[in-house]
């Protein structure tokens, strides 16, 4: 992530997410030693592939344990999760790499575009299943509520079921 990323903490002065939360500013790509940003403007698509020049930060991130993905989490989502419901979702074999500064704010806020009146709905809670209910009564109809529930209820994955045990 270092020789691809400036991952310094780079807030931009004055510019917040709506929690309060600092965002980061700047291109944060590093280019290939000697290259500066003009310099690939100024090139066509062709030279910069034959010289080797196109950012590293562009190309895909793969993990050499994950190819086919999966789901990482930041270490005060973990806490929180295990907090409030007493499920762990941390990994025993990868961990998160992206500096807490690059994150979004935590919980994230919800607003709604049908009802921008009433600004965060989630009121700077973690959404769960033993909060959506009160969160969400009076602002969602039966159906909405139904479908947040949904949202919220964890799914066991396939890969935690035990061979020969599958639903019957």
């Amino acid at each position: 992530m270092n020789e691809r990323y400036d991952l310094s903490n780079k807030p931009v002065k004055g510019v917040t997410m709506s929690g309060g939360k600092a965002v980061q500013g700047g291109v944060r790509v590093k280019l290939p030693r000697g290259t500066g940003w003009d310099d690939l403007a100024k090139m066509s698509p062709d030279d910069i592939r034959n010289k080797g020049l196109w950012p590293e930060g562009f190309y895909p991130l793969p993990h050499p344990n994950q190819n086919e993905g999966g789901m990482l989490f930041p270490q005060f989502h973990i806490d929180a999760v295990k907090e409030q419901e007493g499920r762990d979702l941390a990994r025993f074999d990868l961990d998160f790499l992206l500096p807490d500064a690059f994150l979004p704010e935590f919980p994230p806020p919800i607003f709604l575009t049908t009802r921008p009146d009433l600004g965060d709905v989630s009121q700077g809670k973690l959404v769960t299943l033993s909060n959506f209910f009160d969160l969400f009564n009076g602002i969602l109809n039966p159906k909405q509520l139904e479908g947040m529930r949904l949202l919220v209820t964890p799914s066991r994955s396939s890969s935690s079921t035990p061979p020969g045990t599958g639903a019957r």
